[in-house]
């Protein structure tokens, strides 16, 4: 059965959700599922088509569907998962979210790389920002384990744990994807988009005079002010592409914001979108998210591509609804 579940139900809410959640799905109308390319934009154009009917949908894009929107984007092969994935429902289930009590069990998580394998990429980053290739470069790796049990239990205690906002649960048969994010890759209101990107992170103090102490810290380092500042103006830019011109603005900038276990440097972007903008042109100017690839991106992209052995998929991807 095809179930997406956005937060959590309000008896188990981590404080930081929106008040529009949780909503839950199920029953759908309609699937959709590509591992093609060229049907990425069709899709997002009929689930768009559906909703603006009068119906929801959720909506799933892997990283690398990026080269869908822009033959400059490098990235790996994909893995199993669709580049994209969308179901369309009628309206959120009437039912209020199950309370998840199932047992589940996790082996310990295995990096995919080496310790000399992250070294050689590391040193390589650093090379190519010393020759003026990047800016910055959002390496990573994926981590593996052994799952059993109930999926919905184990979403259930991350979002407890994480007290992150962005917490998705989507059930797709034969695959079950879990979110726990703190951020908003885009939101659309209207004819109004923001964007609220993350960089520069600092853990929670033991006691409370240390942990105002290391978020002073946070949103004073001239590290984490250039890297953000960086994602901002990428940002920027890649809002312009569809907006109302003069219409791009910061509106909060350097914001450091309160989580479970860190302090994390959060900027908004907003802007008003030119009124022939749809949903495929919001992905197409924005997608993948700049705070979660580097600057410049299709220079950095390449150089993931390089670096990470392995395809993304869902992870730095997207999950959302409309």
């Amino acid at each position: 059965m095809v179930e997406a579940l956005f937060g959590l139900s309000s008896n188990q809410s981590n404080g930081n959700q929106s008040k529009s959640l949780p909503l839950l799905f199920d029953c759908p109308i309609t699937t959709y599922a590509t591992n093609q390319l060229k049907e990425v934009a069709p899709l997002l154009r009929a689930v768009e088509a559906a909703a603006k009917s009068g119906n929801w949908a959720v909506l799933m894009l892997s990283y690398e569907a990026a080269p869908a929107f822009d033959g400059s984007f490098k990235t790996r092969q994909p893995g199993p998962l669709p580049l994209a994935w969308a179901a369309v429902f009628d309206r959120p289930s009437a039912s209020k979210p199950k309370v998840r009590a199932g047992a589940y069990s996790l082996t310990a998580w295995k990096p995919q790389v080496t310790r000399s394998e992250y070294d050689h990429a590391i040193k390589r980053i650093r090379e190519l920002i010393a020759r003026g290739d990047t800016y910055q470069v959002n390496y990573t790796f994926p981590l593996v384990a052994t799952f059993s049990g109930d999926p919905g239990a184990c979403y259930r205690d991350l979002c407890h744990a994480q007290g992150a906002e962005y917490c998705a649960y989507l059930d797709l048969g034969r695959y079950k994807v879990l979110c726990i994010s703190p951020e908003l890759f885009f939101e659309r209101n209207g004819d109004s988009i923001k964007t609220k990107p993350m960089k520069g992170t600092i853990h929670r103090g033991r006691w409370a005079a240390e942990d105002e102490e290391l978020a002073q810290q946070l949103a004073a380092s001239p590290k984490d002010r250039a890297e953000n500042v960086m994602i901002v103006d990428l940002l920027r830019n890649d809002l312009g592409k569809i907006s109302v011109p003069g219409s791009v603005r910061v509106s909060k900038l350097f914001e450091v914001e309160r989580y479970e276990t860190l302090w994390q440097m959060t900027s908004t972007v907003e802007s008003t979108l030119r009124s022939d903008v749809g949903l495929a042109d919001v992905m197409a100017a924005l997608f993948p998210c700049g705070s979660i690839t580097g600057a410049p991106k299709i220079r950095t992209m390449e150089i993931i591509r390089e670096l990470e052995p392995f395809p993304r998929g869902i992870y730095t991807g997207t999950i959302g609804f409309i």
